[in-house]
């Protein structure tokens, strides 16, 4: 499911008019310093719908543009800066209590990767792929934070569900109530903060997903043209299972590499065309926190108008049938004046 990639200019306007008489009593509260607001995601593997509930659970309106999905109105001329969030999986009870279980695999294994939207005019349409998505999880659960006196700025517009994939592995009974549930942190400060742009490297033409082989392979993702000079000051990496490392590159070279945590885990693998891996154990699974996100902010390596970021990542597949898999860093980055260098890039030119 892509989210309305074809929406115009005045098509947000009459959805940011329609939502804004429901604000009052569905939209993340108005902070004089940073604070938190919580939202569920409902994981339903009957309807394979994403619906928003509130910390309270009351469900959010229905969007008009994607079937099974919400909208969470922001507020109108006051605008808050989005600087991260926690996430875990959770079952609410009969009687109302909620269990995290986030580091049970039957649970954290259902959410294969949820994405949230973001969409107003103060942004606008940011790739080809539509708004821009500033927040996403997949099974991994990667908390973070924007490095110090950075964030992203929300002027009015609302949030959205985007693109969704349930999972359920271990065949959990349908009427357990799981949910995703998000911690956002956020800040209405007046004196605001260094504002950020997102990307999603190696999610060219909004699909993402790719054919692991048998054995050991590589892979490099498309290239993602830099428009003008920045500043990337956070990364949050997002795989699947039986990754040996990724890496976001530059022009070919090396930014930064990952290494993924591995555990001896039940999974199952989907089918890529030779028939899915059945749910089954192994050393190499990736558990919840399996990847940390990185945020070196004003340290962080600039890049420069025409260079080329893409995606490199190693693999070594023990199942005779290929698995399917993705690697995407949510790449958050400033704008810096032409020829700046950051303190990093400094020191190394002396070395």
């Amino acid at each position: 499911m892509r989210f309305f990639p074809q929406t115009s200019n005045q098509q947000v306007k009459v959805a940011i008019k329609i939502i804004s008489i429901a604000a009052c009593f569905s939209a993340l509260p108005v902070f004089a310093v940073p604070q938190t607001a919580v939202r569920y995601v409902g994981i339903d593997h009957q309807s394979h719908s994403a619906y928003i509930y509130d910390e309270n659970f009351n469900r959010l309106l229905d969007s008009p543009y994607i079937e099974g999905g919400s909208i969470d109105p922001l507020p109108e001329g006051q605008p808050i800066w989005f600087l991260g969030t926690s996430v875990d999986i959770v079952k609410r009870n009969p009687d109302g209590s909620v269990d995290v279980v986030s580091d049970d695999p039957d649970y954290y294994e259902m959410n294969h990767h949820f994405t949230w939207v973001y969409v107003s005019e103060s942004r606008g349409m940011t790739s080809d792929c539509g708004f821009p998505q500033p927040v996403a999880a997949g099974s991994e659960l990667t908390d973070f934070l924007l490095p110090s006196g950075y964030g992203y700025k929300m002027d009015g517009g609302f949030l959205h569900t985007g693109d969704w994939h349930w999972e359920n592995p271990a065949n959990k009974p349908h009427d357990e109530q799981v949910f995703l549930r998000f911690v956002f942190v956020f800040d209405d400060s007046a004196g605001g903060y260094r504002d950020t742009d997102v990307a999603w490297i190696d999610a060219v033409n909004c699909d993402s997903s790719f054919a692991v082989p048998s054995g050991k392979s590589t892979h490099r993702g498309d290239s993602y043209p830099v428009d003008n000079d920045r500043r990337i000051v956070a990364v949050i990496p997002h795989v699947h299972d039986h990754a040996k490392s990724i890496a976001l590159t530059n022009n070919g070279e090396r930014l930064r590499r990952f290494k993924p945590a591995n555990a001896s885990i039940s999974v199952a693998h989907d089918d890529v065309g030779e028939g899915p891996t059945p749910y089954h154990d192994h050393k190499n699974h990736l558990p919840t926190d399996g990847l940390s996100a990185w945020t070196p902010g004003a340290y962080g390596p600039i890049v420069r108008a025409g260079d080329s970021l893409s995606t490199f990542a190693k693999f070594k597949n023990p199942h005779p049938r290929a698995i399917d898999n993705m690697v995407i860093f949510v790449t958050y980055s400033e704008k810096v004046p032409a020829g700046e260098t950051s303190p990093e890039a400094k020191q190394l030119d002396g070395d």
